[in-house]
């Protein structure tokens, strides 16, 4: 009976079906109940690395949206600047030098 389940998947469709009464032994049960112990560990702990994976994810995008906020007021402070500078006018000695002179 055990020579027919060759993969994970036939063992563990096997198990979720059985009654257990169907004429198997004792070492035959113990292994297969063994192949499914592993077949769940290693599941367990390929969910547990994906949750890890998706908290690092969150928190990564957290960050960048500080990060983007932070960029966006920068930008807006830069063009109040820029706005401010377009419609002030001129000193005599701002326009004789032709630079910007720090009051």
């Amino acid at each position: 009976m055990i020579d027919k389940l060759l993969t994970e998947s036939d063992i563990l469709d096997y198990l979720m079906t059985s009654d257990f009464n169907e004429g198997l032994t004792q070492e035959e049960s113990k292994f297969l109940l063994l192949k499914y112990r592993n077949f769940y560990r290693m599941a367990y702990s390929k969910y547990e690395g994906s949750k890890d994976v998706i908290e690092r994810l969150k928190k990564d995008i957290l960050d960048k949206e500080k990060e983007l906020e932070i960029k966006n007021e920068s930008l807006k402070n830069l063009e109040e600047d820029l706005n401010r500078e377009k419609i002030r006018d001129l000193s005599w000695r701002e326009r004789f030098f032709g630079k910007k002179i720090n009051k």
